[in-house]
């Protein structure tokens, strides 16, 4: 099993990547907008994580 540390940080990773992927087409947004767009997918995808696999 997971320890529940290396879980949260293998699913923050992953969020991440997913983040990334998904503002790479919203390149004409400015930072800031991305920044904030990337960190609340990240935070849902964090939580969905969490939620699945507690």
């Amino acid at each position: 099993m997971w320890e529940g540390d290396t879980l949260v940080e293998v699913s923050f990773c992953t969020s991440r990547i997913f983040a990334n992927a998904v503002t790479q087409p919203l390149k004409s947004l400015n930072a800031y907008r991305r920044a904030t767009i990337a960190a609340i997918v990240s935070l849902l995808l964090l939580t969905a994580v969490n939620v699945i696999a507690p």
